[in-house]
């Protein structure tokens, strides 16, 4: 979780920084994608093992 929010405030800083406004809007765009798809596969994860662990535990 904090590498995808120091990836985003690196972006950012890259954002303001870089002249070439177009491609920065394009790799934050992909940066954002990127880290709410992370989050949704970490969340189905941790769901799966919870179900796993609730079955482990029933035994």
């Amino acid at each position: 979780m904090f590498v995808s929010q120091f990836i985003i405030i690196e972006k950012v800083i890259e954002y303001i920084l870089v002249p070439n406004i177009a491609d920065s809007k394009f790799v934050i765009l992909a940066v954002i994608v990127f880290v709410i798809v992370a989050y949704y596969m970490n969340v189905l994860w941790l769901m799966k093992y919870a179900d796993f662990k609730i079955l482990v535990l029933k035994e």
